[in-house]
């Protein structure tokens, strides 16, 4: 008999494993599904709890957008070439260059953490969302602080990589297409 067993395992062995796994599959779903209908006597089906608890969570609240810098506007955002002077260069720039004199604030545009980089100040937004400020010179904030939008992130006048010296900061947003052109909400009343 032993012999037998032995010899049928040896012909049909990958057939018995599968009937095994596939018994242990249908016993498995039978018994979670007879579970979970009688844990709770006169809950609702499953698809009605999921509804409930997406009515429940709370839906991303919009971004607050603060102006970065109080001067003015000088180097647009744009996914077009633009011609830098100071490097006599032409380049895309989709950030946005405002005026800024050695020691001007540079703030928040959005709530954020912070996070440094060889680039400069990045603050993670909600939603997917980060900036990055290049040419703050003295920073007011540490890693990992949590900022709430306008927040006094630094001193301006530091050198800005890529766009030669001169005396302004350059803030990037980026979303989760891409990088996105702010400069519309600039003129929002806050």
């Amino acid at each position: 008999m032993l012999n037998w067993i032995k010899g049928t395992i040896k012909k049909n062995g990958h057939f018995l494993m599968v009937l095994l796994c596939l018994s242990v599959i249908v016993l498995s779903a039978l018994w979670t599904r007879d579970h979970l209908q009688a844990d709770v006597p006169g809950a609702p089906a499953a698809a009605d709890q999921a509804q409930r608890l997406g009515q429940v969570t709370p839906s991303p609240q919009p971004i607050q957008w603060r102006r970065p810098a109080e001067g003015a506007v000088i180097t647009p955002y744009s996914e077009d070439f633009v011609y830098f002077p100071a490097l006599d260069l032409w380049q895309i720039h989709p950030a946005i260059d405002f005026l800024a004199s050695s020691g001007d604030g540079v703030y928040a545009l959005a709530e954020g953490r912070v996070e440094r980089s060889q680039e400069g100040l990045i603050l993670r937004h909600p939603n997917g969302y980060w900036s990055l400020y290049r040419g703050i010179k003295t920073w007011h904030v540490r890693e990992n602080q949590w900022v709430q939008a306008g927040a006094y992130l630094g001193d301006a006048g530091g050198r800005i990589p890529g766009e030669g010296d001169g005396e302004h900061i350059c803030v990037r947003l980026e979303g989760p297409e891409g990088p996105v052109d702010y400069s519309p909400r600039l003129d929002e009343k806050e």
